[in-house]
Parts: structure tokens; sequence; C-alpha cells
């Protein structure tokens, strides 16, 4: 494999989550040719939840972050799955983020809750889950509980690393955000199908 180096031609590509529900969407799909790659993943946040009666937003979890690097020898399919991010909702249960993010319960009172963020993944090869190579983990949807104490509000873990944080109680953590992945190449040219 090669050095990236500062003679190096690098391309950079940044794809975002494309579908407009977070909830429900589809793989990118690129023809990567010869060379070496190196992909950047960030997993979606978990959703917020909103406690009515204080005023007061529990922020879902922050999605992992990855780095890998990818030697292709042939012109090669790749799918990049990108997280949806977490929903909130007080209707019963908030539906995951899509790839993966788990559903949040709303429970007995109907406060808002949110769900699991989606994972980010690359899949080489084909769009199954046997062909996936990397992956970062969504972050967890935030809760609440029937309390009106501060230290009874629940807040999303952070995704990321073998297993993710655990949730926490009163204390902030970065805004809601949808995954995506980064891609750089220092040889070969990218083609979109």
């Amino acid at each position: 494999m090669g050095d990236f180096n500062e003679n190096s031609s690098i391309e950079f590509h940044e794809y975002k989550f494309p579908c407009n529900d977070p909830t429900k969407c589809r793989p990118i799909e690129i023809l990567l040719d010869q060379g070496v790659y190196v992909f950047e993943l960030y997993g979606a946040s978990g959703g917020n939840g909103y406690r009515t009666h204080l005023n007061l937003v529990t922020k879902g979890g922050n999605g992992g972050y990855t780095r890998g690097i990818v030697g292709l020898s042939r012109k090669t399919r790749v799918f990049l799955f990108i997280g949806g991010s977490g929903v909130t909702s007080d209707d019963g249960f908030a539906p995951g983020g899509w790839n993966g993010g788990g559903r949040g319960s709303v429970g007995l009172f109907n406060y808002y809750v949110g769900s699991g963020g989606g994972a980010t993944d690359v899949r080489i090869g084909c769009n199954k889950l046997r062909c996936r190579r990397i992956v970062a983990g969504g972050g967890g949807g935030a809760g609440a509980s029937s309390s009106a104490q501060t230290g009874d509000l629940s807040f999303g873990g952070s995704g990321g690393g073998l297993v993710g944080k655990n949730g926490t109680g009163y204390d902030y953590v970065d805004d809601e955000h949808s995954g995506k992945a980064v891609l750089f190449n220092s040889m070969s040219s990218l083609k979109k199908s």
C-alpha cells in the first residue's frame, strides 16, 4: 500500500446522508478504480428527548468515528451505507435511524424520547452484511422519566470503539447529525454509478 505525502495528488470526496427521511434510505454505490483508499466514517447521532414540564431537551448521543485504509487490486463496486439520525417522538415509539438505529419506546406518560442513530459502514464488492469492512456505530437515543427532577433525565450514549458509551444523567452532548463518509484517494478517480 502506498503512503500519502505532501507530493501526492489526493482526491477528496464527502458523502452525506442522501435521503429526506432519516429512517428510510438506500446506500450510495460508487465504482472505485484500483488503488489505495482511506475511508473516514461518522455514525449518526441518536434522537433527542424533550421534557415539557421542565422545558428541557435531552440530547441523543454522538455517532462514532472510525478510519480505515483499503487497497483494491482491480475496479470494484463499493457501497456506502450512511446512517440516518435518530428521531424524536411522543407517539408510541420513535423509529430508529436508517442502517440499524434502535427504536425508542415512549412509555406510559408519552414524553418525547429519541431513537438510536444509524451506523455508517462501507461494503466492498456487494451490498450485503457479509461484505461490510468498516463500521462507525450510531449514538443512543435520549429518554425521559416521569420525574420532574433534572437528575432523572437520560441522555443517549455515544457510539464508538468496540463498545459504545453508556447513556448519562443530566449532562449535555453535541447537536444531532446524520452520518457521513469521507473518502481520500491518492492515485485514481471515482465513478458514481
